[in-house]
């Protein structure tokens, strides 16, 4: 009776124990011929042409309606290495954005330097009020990630520069 009792704890503990590989139909399984994919992630490299002149007015982002502000930087976030994180001047009109702009961006009253200079952040109905360029974008592109180009202001207007600007990058607008 004793070895039953030890046969079937041992059955039982093996098969707790054991490896099995569960049973994936080939439609679902994952590609296992070869290592993972992995991309990179990092910020997009942007570059618009706006059809007024916005300077060096600060950014933010309007919710999809236009009717709330969803994205706002702190003054303190207008600074980075010690510098504002004013656009990029490429060429013809194109700036590569530094801050995040997208197809919901505004521009404020404020430039950088004022803006900066702010101990606290304008509350949202500052913000709003604030609007200066609505629509502001007359055209804008997405060029893939900005960790592909060794120096990101140098190649985009090398590619500005040589017309091949629209045809090497996603327009969005």
């Amino acid at each position: 009776m004793n070895k039953a009792i030890g046969l079937v704890l041992s059955a039982a503990i093996a098969s707790c124990c054991s490896h099995k590989e569960a049973q994936v139909p080939a439609e679902e399984a994952p590609n296992r011929a070869g290592p993972a994919t992995v991309e990179a992630a990092g910020p997009p490299a942007i570059v618009y042409r706006t059809r007024v002149d916005v300077g060096d007015a600060v950014p933010i982002t309007l919710s999809a309606d236009g009717k709330e502000v969803v994205n706002y930087p702190h003054p303190k976030d207008l600074v980075q290495n010690g510098a504002l994180s004013v656009p990029t001047v490429l060429g013809n009109g194109y700036l590569l954005d530094n801050r995040g702009v997208g197809l919901n961006t505004v521009f404020l009253k404020w430039s950088y330097a004022e803006y900066a200079s702010l101990e606290q952040a304008p509350t949202l109905a500052e913000l709003v009020d604030g609007i200066a360029f609505r629509d502001p974008f007359e055209e804008m592109y997405d060029c893939g990630l900005r960790l592909k180009y060794a120096d990101p202001a140098k190649e985009l207007a090398a590619i500005v520069a040589s017309g091949a600007f629209p045809t090497r990058c996603k327009r969005l607008k």
